[in-house]
């Protein structure tokens, strides 16, 4: 399942998407999540040319569950953004919000991000 916002023609992008994950043979840890993510997100991002660079990563929790999230920032040519992704995984489902922005207005938006954050529920 995903959803897209797309704000000011594209350049703001809020992305949520959540997987069923029941179908590897055993659960699936937010810790073996995030390692698997994160590893995925860079390797795709190297396949189409784009460079990104994780600024930070830490614990943090989403609908009031463990998580995990980072910071990052994207080039493409002379193209550069940066990026926010927050993430959870419950009943072998995962929960994944992402925030990207151009560098000039990322401090702008941010806040709403996390003002979004904040009203996330879970309820499966």
């Amino acid at each position: 399942s995903a959803v897209v916002f797309k704000i000011f023609g594209g350049a703001i992008n809020v992305r949520f998407i959540s997987d069923d994950l029941t179908s590897r043979k055993a659960p699936v840890t937010l810790q073996e999540y995030t390692k698997e993510l994160m590893g995925q997100s860079i390797a795709l991002g190297e396949k189409q040319n784009v460079a990104i660079k994780a600024l930070s990563d830490s614990d943090t929790t989403l609908a009031g569950l463990p998580a995990h999230q980072w910071l990052y920032t994207v080039a493409l040519d002379s193209i550069k953004g940066s990026g926010m992704q927050v993430w959870t995984v419950k009943n072998n489902r995962s929960y994944v919000l992402t925030f990207t922005a151009p560098e000039s207005l990322f401090d702008t938006f941010v806040p709403v991000f996390k003002k979004m954050l904040e009203t996330v529920a879970i309820t499966k």
